[in-house]
């Protein structure tokens, strides 16, 4: 047992309630390009646009879905969570060290910087899909956070709402928090060490309960 030393976070379904409006995105790609895939808006969660194309779609059609997409951005409101900013000064408050991984890349978080000004003060480290090249369940993300952070990711919580996500940060050997944004409690509470209502329980435990458990349950896979 000891106090944890940084949280790192996943932004959509996380921090800003982008979710909806990406999964009526996909949707429509999927129209214009079927790919076959079951629940595809919902299967390609958490993976960089580079992954979700070389994957699933033809090389043809790359250049029109990445120019469809990053024209969706460009007007794409990002909103946060209604406890999202009240959260992130509770921890940083507290001393510990936050960092962001997020499998967006760099023009669509100029974008919501654009929104939110005051966004990247919250942060002591941001890890976009321009600083990786292997995505989510990949854990690099995670592992390059703690690095950037001076920490190992065993010092570290992370907060996901995506299977992809949740994998990455089991995979990396943190301790894990679930948020039921996505896609439900059930799916969420199978993949993490502990399952959240909001970002709120978050802070109640580091604020309240410190120190946070220990990760030596953790496994990597």
């Amino acid at each position: 047992m000891r106090p944890v030393a940084g949280i790192l976070f996943d932004l959509d379904g996380v921090l800003i309630n982008s979710e909806p409006s990406y999964s009526r995105f996909w949707r429509h790609i999927d129209e214009v390009y079927p790919t076959g895939v079951a629940n595809f808006a919902e299967t390609i969660k958490g993976n960089t646009l580079s992954t979700i194309l070389s994957t699933h779609f033809d090389a043809a059609v790359h250049a029109d879905i990445t120019s469809r997409l990053h024209q969706f951005e460009a007007t794409a409101p990002y909103p946060p969570f209604d406890d999202t900013f009240a959260t992130l000064k509770c921890i940083k408050d507290f001393g510990v060290k936050t960092a962001l991984v997020t499998s967006s890349d760099n023009a669509k978080m100029a974008n919501l910087y654009r929104q939110h000004p005051a966004f990247t003060s919250y942060f002591d480290a941001i890890v976009t899909a321009d600083n990786v090249t292997r995505s989510k369940p990949d854990p690099q993300g995670y592992i390059i956070a703690a690095k950037m952070l001076g920490l190992s990711p065993a010092e570290c919580i992370v907060v996901e709402d995506s299977p992809a996500g949740l994998e990455a940060g089991r995979r990396a050997g943190a301790f894990v928090c679930g948020l039921a944004t996505t896609v439900g409690a059930d799916r969420v509470s199978a993949s993490c060490d502990l399952l959240l209502s909001s970002l709120s329980d978050l802070a109640d435990a580091i604020s309240h309960t410190p120190p946070f458990p220990q990760t030596e349950h953790v496994t990597a896979k």
